[in-house]
């Protein structure tokens, strides 16, 4: 072997081990222009094929290692993809979650405009290039159905679904239903509850089951890739009329969802939702929590509010704990919080370099 050719070799191996999986094919192309320079011609090899995030028994998994989602809205940010992202970063997040991502709030027609969905493909292309996943959550297309007066569970939202499934990012040019940079699809989280009679466009408890049947059906015909969910429950520690037992048990229900806002969701609910999940051999998600500083209880019981960021970095400990499967439950796939933002404004439920003790804890709940 000549000098130039092991020259070539050596570089070759050190942009190998500094690149990373998304430089790769960079990597290349400058080895093969140092190889023309050199008189030489290097294939470059193959760029890796990204995987998708699947279920593996009680556990989830990506690129065949146990995979543990560590996530956070991003509720406000959603013109700050990059700021966002460092923030996650920092706070030891590895999966973006994108809800109430439209341009107006709760309206019906930002939920499918062409400006909407741009905000969405630079998220999904700045979380591919920062390593980062992405979770897509439906459930403000439900509240915007609300709010122009129809009932979010008897309409028929494969439409939307299509829509959404078959758009092709106008960054990356791939379509949303073959992109692996998205790890979960959640469809209505905190849906209202039957007995929630305060609210006239709540369904039935046969509507809710029906809906969710019927939708999670939908979107695994246009994707059979990607995880998809019911998204979190709420009200399930009373006799609220979910019938959540069958909607976790619909084979297309990737994962059993629910959420922590009071006590009783925590004492109550997470031990009998996951017990029942472990028996049927499906893992559970801690969908949402929150960790509130200087917010008054909204209701007795409530377990998000915090008087300081000490109080905050507690609760976040406790969560965790939660999901570790350190009480009666069993462990859960990982959790997301509301929200990940740089609000020090009060009363505010947004984490981040301004809650540093929170930030602390969070980043320790990788271990």
């Amino acid at each position: 072997m000549s000098r130039k050719a092991a020259a070539l070799v050596c570089v070759q191996l050190l942009l190998s081990m500094c690149a990373g999986a998304q430089s790769l094919e960079k990597a290349d192309r400058t080895l093969a222009a140092l190889a023309r320079r050199a008189g030489r011609t290097i294939t470059a090899r193959p760029a890796p094929q990204p995987q998708f995030v699947s279920v593996c028994g009680l556990s989830l998994c990506l690129d065949g290692k146990p995979f543990v989602i560590h996530a956070a809205t991003t509720y406000g940010e959603m013109d700050h993809p990059k700021a966002e992202l460092a923030r996650a970063r920092r706070a030891g997040v590895n999966v973006i979650e994108l809800v109430e991502f439209e341009t107006a709030y709760h309206d019906l027609a930002s939920a499918t405009s062409e400006a909407t969905w741009k905000r969405v493909d630079h998220y999904l292309y700045e979380a591919r290039r920062a390593g980062l996943h992405v979770i897509l959550n439906f459930s403000s297309y439900g509240w915007a159905l609300e709010a122009a007066g129809q009932n979010p569970v008897t309409t028929d939202w494969g439409p939307y679904l299509k829509r959404v499934a078959d758009r092709i990012n106008t960054l990356t040019g791939q379509r949303y239903g073959d992109d692996p940079t998205i790890a979960l699809v959640e469809l209505y989280g905190e849906i209202r509850a039957p007995k929630q009679s305060a609210f006239p466009l709540r369904g039935t408890t046969r509507q809710i089951t029906d809906f969710y049947h019927r939708t999670l059906s939908q979107w695994r015909a246009l994707d059979s890739r990607h995880l998809v969910a019911s998204g979190g429950f709420s009200y399930l520690d009373w006799d609220s009329g979910i019938d959540w037992r069958t909607i976790m048990s619909d084979p297309n229900d990737a994962l059993c969802e629910i959420e922590i806002n009071a006590v009783s969701d925590r004492d109550v609910t997470v031990p009998k939702v996951s017990r029942f999940c472990q028996k049927l051999g499906k893992p559970w998600f801690l969908a949402a929590w929150s960790a509130c500083r200087k917010k008054a209880p909204d209701f007795p019981g409530d377990i998000d509010y915090a008087k300081n960021d000490a109080q905050m970095a507690g609760h976040a400990r406790d969560m965790t704990k939660v999901a570790q499967g350190k009480g009666e439950a069993m462990a859960a796939v990982g959790w997301s919080f509301w929200n990940l933002g740089p609000s020090r404004k009060v009363p505010s439920c947004d984490i981040g370099p301004q809650t540093p003790r929170t930030e602390r804890a969070l980043r320790r709940s990788e271990r």
